[in-house]
């Protein structure tokens, strides 16, 4: 009767999986832990280890995003036992914030693509979104490949700065967003802050390291650059209130030398 029980909740599941249920998912999921919590813990190992996206899914208002499916499932899965065994290195505390910096950076490209206003912008969101997907992806256990396994992406630092009229617009969100790369990767100074292209790789060239810290410092560094040139431009307009309106977005270990922050 169990086995029988725990197949009929499985199919209970996947059906409000397919149907962006996740509350009804979850209630299912709970009732399934207290009967087989391995399988309960890796149905949610497989939804974030996908980022959430499944074909044939029909999104709804209360789940409308893989970003969100994929936040709302880690909040769940970190309640489990050892929630990123066997598939994941990092922690519980790791796997929270991925999720968190893929919705963060949805939420702001779902509200440009919105607008219409800004497809430029909405591509180097999008690039910065599919590096939180792969961040995602299990580092121990081989799964099945997604569309973009072995493309590679490329940011460079002039194509973030452009993203200026967003990060302002936004600037809540963005200051979120630099203090969960903080969480996720610190600031080391001694690294490379050329400014120059940053490609990220699945494989070849710095095999063995974290895949995509570089292209989160860049972003973080980015997003601090973007306030600082706005207060620069405040001030020269003699617009101090506006200048000081932008103190609060700026922090001395994201990765702009402190000379910076002096010079304004």
């Amino acid at each position: 009767m169990e086995d029988r029980d725990t197949q009929l909740l499985s199919r209970a599941a996947a059906n409000h999986l397919f149907l962006a249920q996740f509350e009804p998912l979850r209630a299912t999921l709970l009732t399934l832990r207290s009967r087989n919590p391995s399988l309960a813990r890796a149905i949610l190992q497989t939804i974030v280890a996908r980022g959430g996206r499944f074909e044939s899914i029909l999104w709804s208002n209360s789940c409308p995003s893989p970003a969100l499916l994929t936040h709302l499932a880690v909040l769940e899965l970190v309640e489990f036992d050892n929630p990123t065994y066997p598939l994941w290195s990092f922690d519980a505390d790791s796997l929270r914030f991925r999720a968190e910096f893929l919705l963060l950076v949805h939420t702001v490209a779902s509200k440009v693509s919105e607008s219409q206003s800004d497809f430029g912008s909405n591509g180097v969101l999008d690039r910065v979104l599919e590096l939180g997907f792969r961040r995602l992806r299990p580092d121990v256990v081989a799964t099945e490949e997604g569309p973009s396994e072995g493309v590679e992406l490329e940011l460079e630092e002039g194509e973030l700065m452009g993203l200026r009229g967003v990060i302002v617009e936004n600037a809540d969100i963005f200051d979120m967003l630099c203090g969960n790369i903080q969480q996720l990767v610190g600031w080391q100074p001694e690294l490379d802050q050329s400014g120059l292209a940053i490609t990220l790789r699945r494989e070849g060239e710095g095999k063995g390291r974290e895949e995509g810290v570089e292209v989160l410092r860049l972003v973080q560094r980015a997003i601090q650059n973007v306030h600082l040139d706005t207060m620069k431009e405040c001030l020269i307009n003699g617009d101090v209130d506006g200048a000081v309106s932008h103190i609060r977005f700026l922090h001395l270990e994201y990765g702009v030398e402190e000379a910076e922050y002096r010079y304004v």
